[in-house]
């Protein structure tokens, strides 16, 4: 990689002093991945993206101003249709993003009661943003939120699930958005991981839209069972990497926290924690036309190149098209598998 190398990384950082622009490298030979490309009659391409964004500020985190207007800049130059956001605490981050993109789901809509000064007590950290109307939007806050003897926080904000209904060249989007439980230790909440997962599935069944999107990090690998976070969701939604890449959930180029193109966690667990899934009505043809993992990078006030967030960014692209029934006389409810 480019930063590994001391003359590459001297250019790399001197261009970006320059610029003061984030800088994206890609990985998975995705170089190709933001060209239009031609498609057949009635398909279209829906890029979606996912981060969590560690909006903590000084001393739990680091280089936060410097990196959520690296994050501004990078949304403002309208490559996404749709983003998901997790950790995006205080009020003053959510101003400098919210006018880099048309839409944006409300602070309030989502952050309801939240105090955003220095802790954020009561805050869910959820954002959704959109290159289309957003109509409705909505939190539902967890049941569980964790204990307040473990001392991680947890019961401090205000998580719980993020949802927008979305208006996409005529059809219906909904947008689920969340960031469960805190570990540090295996066994750390999981209890209460579980039944936050519960209810994160529940809403995401209950939708009928055209289409159904989740993000977030489920603060759990990929296991397939139906008593683990990611394994609950799968049994309702499709995991984005896995359909492009079948035999790559596990491989540690695709961990979203402790990847070794991360400066802030590259010496941490390698962990595949979070997740783009989808799902569509039967009468839609969807499909992954690529899965990457953006390298976001930018300079912080000591001149050095830092990763984005401690988490790695996740693209999922799209396409989707109306499937060609043999029998047209069917009307399209009949043909409609029930969420």
């Amino acid at each position: 990689m480019i930063l590994r190398n001391p003359l590459c990384t001297l250019v790399f950082l001197l261009l970006l002093a320059k610029t003061h622009q984030t800088n994206i490298l890609t990985r998975h030979n995705v170089t190709q991945q933001f060209h239009r490309q031609t498609l057949p009659s009635g398909r279209s391409v829906l890029r979606v993206l996912n981060l969590n964004f560690w909006g903590l500020g000084w001393p739990w985190g680091s280089d936060k101003e410097v990196r959520i207007r690296a994050l501004r800049e990078e949304l403002t130059r309208g490559k996404y249709d749709i983003v998901l956001l997790q950790e995006i605490w205080y009020r003053e981050d959510y101003n400098i993003i919210a006018s880099s993109m048309p839409y944006i789901t409300h602070y309030e809509s989502i952050n309801l009661g939240c105090t955003s000064f220095l802790v954020p007590l009561g805050c869910s950290g959820l954002t959704i943003l959109s290159k289309h109307p957003i109509t409705e939007v909505r939190l539902v806050p967890f049941t569980h939120r964790g204990s307040f003897w473990r001392f991680d926080g947890e019961i401090f904000v205000r998580k719980g699930v993020g949802m927008a209904r979305i208006l996409w060249e005529g059809r219906t989007i909904d947008v689920f958005t969340t960031h469960l439980v805190s570990y540090t230790k295996a066994d750390d909440n999981r209890l209460t991981r579980y039944l936050q997962a519960m209810e994160t599935i529940s809403l995401i069944a209950r939708s009928d839209a055209d289409i159904a999107i989740f993000g977030g990090d489920l603060n759990a690998a990929p296991i397939e069972s139906q008593n683990h976070p990611y394994g609950m969701m799968r049994s309702i939604m499709k995991d984005s990497l896995t359909e492009k890449y079948p035999s790559a959930s596990f491989h540690p180029a695709f961990a979203t926290f402790g990847n070794d193109d991360n400066t802030y966690t590259r010496n941490s667990l390698p962990e595949r924690i979070d997740y783009l899934m989808f799902r569509s009505k039967s009468y839609l043809d969807m499909k992954v036309q690529d899965f990457s993992m953006p390298l976001f990078m930018t300079v912080n006030n000591e001149g050095q190149a830092v990763s984005l967030s401690d988490h790695e960014a996740l693209l999922g692209v799209y396409t989707v098209q109306e499937r060609q029934f043999y029998n047209e006389s069917l009307p399209r409810r009949a043909l409609e598998s029930h969420w």
